[in-house]
């Protein structure tokens, strides 16, 4: 199966399509009952907290040099718990491989890794569809570069090279979501893209896992992310879990497409769910999708 895929072929649970989460049901039904009121009002509130105390805690943990511990107390206040496995053996050590490559499954995949990682050390590159996101980001002094899905061929030999360069002289981190598109995290991945494979580095695969403590999807198809973004924050808990796994290097008679579909399978095979060959043009085929 390609991207030239007709929708039919796509697996129904490959990408959440609407925001109930599994078959309507008692739980859904005392959730919106009991819970959603309490949602509704926990979302101003939550951002009211933030721009109350986030940015001035923001500026404090800035002058003090380490800016990420600022994601790492403001986000339990919007309700996002983050976990990780096997962080030192392979993330927080002098070895950890140049390039980090994830799964994708909500909007803010990347901004939540930032508070494991602080940004003067991590780089992260992003879609037009996140661009407001990427915008608010620099505000706040992280590295995001946003990039064009049309891009010149011709383009590419130099963007390659100043990758290569800055990750070699400035020793920073790539993270990329290599997908290029979300999914529901629960029956595959798709198809993992071969650029940031070709960079001639080793790369160290994450296998992301987000569990809302609802029975809701908190990531469906949209034109715009800020559904996506108040469904979130109405959730009592979000949790984000990245688990580090061991790192990847290409094989000499390896080609870069190769090596993704190696590291693909790697991390599918951790999360136990399928490897797939649609890409993120099949779900841009779904009504509503433009990311």
């Amino acid at each position: 199966m390609t991207s030239d895929s007709s929708i039919e072929q796509i697996p129904p649970r490959l990408f959440n399509r609407r925001r109930i989460s599994g078959r309507w049901g008692l739980r859904h039904l005392l959730y919106f009952i009991f819970w959603m009121p309490i949602g509704a009002i926990l979302v101003p509130i939550r951002l009211l907290i933030f721009w109350i105390i986030g940015l001035p805690t923001y500026i404090i943990f800035s002058f003090c040099g380490h800016p990420e511990w600022f994601f790492r107390f403001w986000f339990p206040f919007v309700g996002i718990i983050i976990k990780s496995k096997n962080r030192k053996a392979f993330f927080d050590t002098p070895r950890c491989p140049p390039i980090i490559v994830s799964n994708h499954i909500t909007d803010y995949d990347g901004l939540v890794f930032y508070s494991l990682r602080g940004p003067s050390r991590l780089s992260f590159i992003t879609t037009r569809y996140l661009e407001p996101i990427a915008r608010y980001a620099k505000k706040l002094g992280l590295q995001v570069s946003v990039v064009y899905r049309a891009t010149n061929a011709a383009d590419k030999p130099k963007v390659k090279r100043d990758i290569q360069s800055v990750l070699r002289t400035e020793r920073r981190s790539l993270f990329v979501l290599a997908e290029g598109a979300t999914t529901s995290g629960k029956h595959g991945l798709l198809r993992y893209n071969k650029f940031v494979f070709s960079l001639d580095m080793d790369v160290l695969p994450v296998a992301l896992r987000v569990r809302p403590y609802a029975p809701i999807n908190i990531d469906i198809p949209s034109r715009h992310f800020l559904p996506n973004m108040l469904w979130t924050f109405s959730c009592p808990f979000v949790v984000y879990e990245y688990e580090f796994l061991e790192p990847q290097r290409r094989k000499d008679e390896e080609t870069p497409e190769q090596f993704a579909m190696r590291v693909q399978e790697y991390t599918a095979q951790h999360l136990g769910i399928a490897c797939t060959q649609f890409t993120y043009k099949d779900k841009n085929k779904i009504k509503g999708v433009t990311r």
